[in-house]
């Protein structure tokens, strides 16, 4: 994966004219102006967010508690392949799947509260 810098202009209000442009330039064109900034860099991150999250799928985190929202625990559990598709491209049936599912890997314990934990790149609630 190979990150690209943000290189948009974002002086947009600077490059405003200081006097009016002309009598028809509304309070929503005046808006939009302020905002675009702001979207340009929220598209980046965002971007860059998902980029990142697939790389990073498949990857094992030892910790004693969950360390990010889409990370399931190395217990050998199966897992919807329609699902977790991108985990199941980087990992597949490695440990063992089914028509419908694939399993994840089975890590004992490391040490005494120490869990190996795979990220899915599938956001669960809570």
């Amino acid at each position: 994966m190979i990150i690209e810098k943000l290189n948009s202009d974002l002086n947009i209000i600077s490059a405003l004219s200081d006097r009016p442009i002309n009598e028809n330039f509304s309070a929503e064109e005046l808006k939009r102006s302020f905002d675009a900034a702001g979207n340009i860099i929220k598209e980046y991150i965002n971007a860059l967010t998902e980029e990142i999250s697939e790389a990073l799928t498949g990857s094992v985190v030892f910790s004693p508690v969950k360390p990010q929202n889409d990370a399931v625990k190395c217990n050998g559990a199966a897992l919807s392949k329609e699902e977790y598709q991108v985990l199941y491209l980087k990992i597949g049936g490695a440990f063992g799947e089914t028509e419908e599912s694939f399993n994840l890997p089975n890590i004992a314990e490391i040490q005494s509260g120490v869990f190996a934990w795979i990220l899915t790149g599938v956001l669960q609630n809570g």
